[in-house]
């Protein structure tokens, strides 16, 4: 008797502590949920860019200070773990002035001159495609990554320098020949949210693919973007 009675206090026991346990799961889940994205949202975004080049043929000496601004939907994963986020902007980027090289950039970009003492300012409207994976745990933070596609919509391309006379030459262009119709980029950022509607990002877009057609050129478009955004 003794014996049957310790085996069922040892059996509620775990039954209770399982009950518990199996609540308190769901409790956290519960908060979890509160705290993050819970359903599909759509939003606007808009905010500052600052584009730079890079590459071995690229000489950065003044940023471009551009803008975004475009849409994004967002939908929860089924755990709510993470949201998946797709969103269009239309973008600004470039660069206000660099010195650039070789005889391929020249070429392409159809150039009257290159290297040392010929700066270039290439601005470029971009259409971007952005297929992002963020994260949902917190109520106030959230990093994300993803990918960015970018199709071109218009260029200008200015240079200035001096020729063998000494004189100032200008040369400006709004041909989009010898520019890369198509850009990829990694993306990754962070986010907090002001309230359950209102948020501030950071992002930086690691460029992928070349900025100028030319496969012998080496030079990208690197993209810092400062945004804010409300969520419906």
């Amino acid at each position: 008797m003794k014996r049957t009675q310790i085996f069922i206090t040892i059996l509620l026991s775990f039954l209770f502590s399982s009950i518990a346990s199996a609540q308190t799961q769901q409790d956290e889940e519960r908060n979890r949920q509160v705290k993050g994205i819970k359903k599909m949202q759509f939003g606007i975004r808009s905010g500052l860019n600052v584009s730079f080049p890079s590459g071995n043929l690229a000489e950065a000496n003044e940023s471009r200070i551009g803008y975004h601004v475009g849409s994004y939907i967002q939908i929860p994963s089924k755990k709510k773990t993470f949201v998946y986020e797709m969103g269009l902007f239309y973008s600004l980027e470039g660069f206000e002035s660099a010195l650039l090289y070789g005889d391929p950039t020249q070429s392409a970009l159809n150039l009257p001159a290159i290297g040392n003492g010929a700066l270039t300012r290439i601005h470029v409207e971009y259409l971007d495609a952005q297929f992002i994976l963020k994260d949902n745990q917190s109520e106030k933070f959230s990093a994300y990554g993803g990918l960015e596609l970018s199709y071109l919509l218009s260029a200008e391309i200015y240079q200035e320098h001096s020729n063998e006379l000494d004189e100032l030459v200008k040369y400006r262009s709004s041909s989009t020949d010898g520019l890369s119709k198509m850009a990829m980029g990694i993306l990754i950022g962070m986010e907090y949210h002001v309230n359950h509607f209102f948020h501030i990002n950071a992002q930086y877009t690691y460029p992928l693919t070349r900025m100028i057609s030319e496969p012998a050129t080496d030079i990208k478009n690197n993209t810092i973007k400062l945004g804010a955004g409300f969520t419906f």
